[in-house]
């Protein structure tokens, strides 16, 4: 799943949430620009939920963990995503489907905005009863958008203009107008979500309450006004996202206005927005938290992962290193069964030498579309097995990047056919491997040199360890990929550019 889709998904739970508990617990309360508050923050947060990102929390509780390679380290291969045309697919359909249904709802926005700035060019604006207004002349209901009030005075009477003109002001002087927009923008993009259009709903019908609430505060009949207000239900307003003085349905309108006021005690109900925040933050950043633990534990127990000291782990860096130089030395013992060996006189080799695994390899990998969508990269490392009739066995990842780079690595390391097995004073043997492999989307570079060192010696660019050195005669190898800014400084100062792209460090036998 794409981070768009899950940024999606995550949104449409939080509205659902959001809905189902404003209608259970705070519908019938009177405590209306309370609800107004509550509606926004609903939408807003939820629009704004997926960039609350704990995961800097859960990566300072990690262990950082350094990977020790007790085994023989392969020459480092990087992959970059393959260039391919567009195809059409299923997934492709429905995301076209649906812009194309949020591309109308769009322009159905704009244009009721453009036939809003039209009557406001063709009316003519007036001072009535010291408001300002935009008089037309079409058979149209009153309404108000932005600071504007829409009105034909010839239609109603003295007293039900001063009520029409008096409900339009509380829309205007409370910018109602940008609860409406908003709600409109959420519905072009989650149109899918039935939860948004019933928030929509519930927002108009709460201006309106507000609105009827003001005029009876301000000493109008309530009677009188609820009449007026069935008189002018007949007439609709030409523009269905303004605020309008007769909305439907009129008989919760009539219902709020008569309502006994809810008790100051029903305001704590509205502290469950804290929880209920919490808990979507939580909820969203979960599945990233829990990942990322879950990795870190298991690398820990593996055999192949070391945990650096604490002096170390405050260093921002990864270093890939064999253990001391009496463990990789050739083991001289005689082979027992079952035993597999990091290092041993003769090396497996797979068919055709180490140019014919790179190019096994390069022609294999394919970097996964998830990962390429999301923007991920990095260098995976894979240990495995080549045991005694060489079989590749036991492949699992030491040093993991995402679940579908490190599916791909294990599938080809896998599917790899049959090496020369290694061999122990006569015998074939099962030796251990550690397998490098970077995922970069920069594919100008996607294969970098690093900088070789034997026995303190800086070797030419390009330097072929494979070709030049014989496993055998190692007596010690380091491999350290530098990220923080200040070792990456140090190790440019000491051995060039090229250091940029890591360090090796050989020791030969004596």
């Amino acid at each position: 799943m794409t981070q768009a889709a899950l940024h999606f998904i995550v949104v449409n739970i939080a509205l659902s949430l959001f809905y189902a508990c404003y209608k259970f617990l705070l519908a019938q309360d009177t405590f209306l620009q309370t609800k107004r508050i509550y509606l926004q923050f609903s939408f807003l947060f939820s629009l704004f939920l997926p960039m609350a990102n704990l995961n800097s929390w859960f990566v300072k509780h990690e262990i950082v963990p350094t990977v020790v390679a007790n085994a023989a380290v392969l020459p480092e291969i990087y992959i970059a995503p393959a260039k391919s045309s567009f195809a059409w697919n299923a997934e492709s359909v429905l995301v076209a489907v649906y812009a194309l249904v949020g591309l109308a709802l769009i322009i159905r926005f704009l244009v009721r905005l453009t036939n809003i700035a039209n009557m406001r060019k063709g009316g003519r604006e007036r001072m009535l009863f010291d408001t300002k207004v935009i008089e037309l002349h079409q058979d149209i209901a009153p309404f108000s958008f932005a600071r504007w009030i829409f009105v034909n005075p010839t239609l109603h009477t003295e007293t039900e203009l001063k009520e029409i003109l008096a409900h339009e002001s509380i829309h205007v002087k409370q910018a109602h107008s940008v609860d409406v927009i908003i709600s409109e923008l959420m519905l072009v993009f989650f149109w899918t979500n039935p939860f948004v259009w019933l928030l929509r709903q519930e927002i108009r019908q709460n201006l309106e309450f507000i609105a009827d609430n003001k005029v009876v505060e301000s000493g109008v009949d309530s009677k009188a006004y609820q009449y007026h207000l069935l008189k002018l239900s007949c007439q609709q307003p030409d523009i269905k996202f303004t605020n309008n003085f007769n909305i439907l349905p009129l008989k919760k309108r009539i219902t709020m206005m008569n309502k006994q006021k809810t008790s100051k005690a029903g305001l704590l109900k509205y502290s469950l927005i804290v929880p209920l925040a919490m808990a979507l933050i939580f909820i969203s950043n979960a599945q990233t938290g829990a990942t990322k633990t879950r990795r870190t534990t298991g690398n820990t127990t593996n055999q192949a992962v070391k945990t650096q000291p604490e002096a170390l782990q405050k260093k921002n860096f990864l270093s890939t290193t064999t253990p001391s130089p009496e463990l990789t030395e050739p083991n001289t013992q005689t082979p027992t069964k079952n035993q597999v060996y990091d290092v041993c006189e003769k090396l497996p080799e797979y068919p055709g030498g180490m140019d014919a695994l790179m190019k096994y390899l390069s022609q294999n990998i394919k970097y996964p579309i998830k990962a390429q969508e999301n923007g991920i990269q990095g260098k995976v490392f894979v240990q495995f097995v080549v045991n005694s009739v060489g079989k590749i066995e036991n492949a699992e990842i030491i040093k993991n990047v995402s679940p579908e780079i490190d599916a791909e690595a294990l599938r080809v390391v896998n599917s790899m056919p049959q090496w020369t097995p290694g061999e122990q004073k006569g015998e074939k043997v099962s030796v251990h491997y550690t397998l490098p492999i970077g995922f970069t989307l920069d594919s100008g570079n996607a294969r970098h040199n690093p900088v070789v060192l034997v026995d303190g010696k800086q070797m030419p660019a390009g330097y072929d360890i494979s070709k030049n050195i014989n496993p055998s005669n190692m007596a010690k190898m380091v491999v350290i990929k530098v990220f923080s800014e200040e070792e990456q400084k140090g190790q440019v100062e000491k051995y060039g550019q090229d250091a940029l792209n890591g360090v090796i460090e050989i020791t030969l036998k004596k």
